[in-house]
């Protein structure tokens, strides 16, 4: 018997009522197959979600699986999609990334990126926002994108966005355009917790723009299409 603690990346039928998940760990990533995951009388259903993350107790069966005998769930934003739509959002924009981009080699950042993303929706869903920018901007800086080498492209794009959004041009010496690039300077330079802080306190019209491009640009640089930028 060996007790993993980790984050279900990925779930996916298996045989009849079966279930394999991918659970990433802070090293490496493995599966575990969930046997009668179907069968209602189990209590499985909500637990064993893409995104929720906790402690599972897994032992070696006679496949190359491991098998699931328990489990302690320590936080499960599945459990509050249904109660909320901000959440809901949030979840779907997650387990869609996770899905669709495989997780960097730095196993141990990934881990902690999307374990410090659930914790915060989790205990503020207000700024659910905030969270998703610095969850897609920490994961490019993961795979070596940086914002300076196309800064003033990109800006320049962010307020053409603005003004499409809003109807408001922006002069480059007002204080919304240094807000942008202080935005974007502690989005991809600044420390996780320094660029926190920061992004709590930002203007929210701000951080959707620049949440909406980061996006797409990620998506552009991993040639995948993230369907549900559209709820935004």
């Amino acid at each position: 018997m060996e007790l993993k603690k980790g984050i279900i990346i990925s779930a996916n039928p298996y045989k009849d009522k079966n279930l394999i998940c991918n659970l990433l760990l802070e090293n490496e990533i493995i599966s575990f197959e969930v046997i009668s995951f179907f069968n209602s009388k189990k209590g499985y259903i909500n637990d064993i979600q893409i995104l929720n993350y906790g402690e599972f107790e897994l032992y070696k069966g006679p496949t190359a699986y491991y098998k699931l005998k328990n489990y302690k769930i320590e936080n499960s934003l599945y459990n509050f999609v249904y109660s909320d739509n901000d959440y809901l959002i949030a979840y779907e924009f997650l387990k869609e990334v996770i899905l669709k981009v495989p997780p960097v080699d730095e196993f141990f950042k990934y881990y902690k990126l999307i374990q410090l993303t659930l914790d915060e929706l989790i205990s503020d869903k207000n700024k659910y926002i905030s969270y998703l920018t610095l969850f897609i901007s920490f994961y490019l800086r993961f795979t070596g994108y940086s914002i300076i080498n196309v800064l003033e492209q990109e800006i320049n794009m962010v307020l053409n966005d603005y003004k499409n959004e809003y109807g408001k041009i922006i002069n480059k010496n007002s204080e919304i355009y240094n807000n942008f690039l202080n935005l974007y300077e502690k989005l991809f330079n600044a420390k996780y917790l320094i660029a926190l802080e920061f992004i709590k306190k930002c203007d929210e019209k701000l951080i959707l723009i620049v949440f909406k491009r980061i996006s797409l640009i990620f998506a552009q640089l991993n040639n995948i299409k993230i369907n549900s930028l559209s709820f935004f």
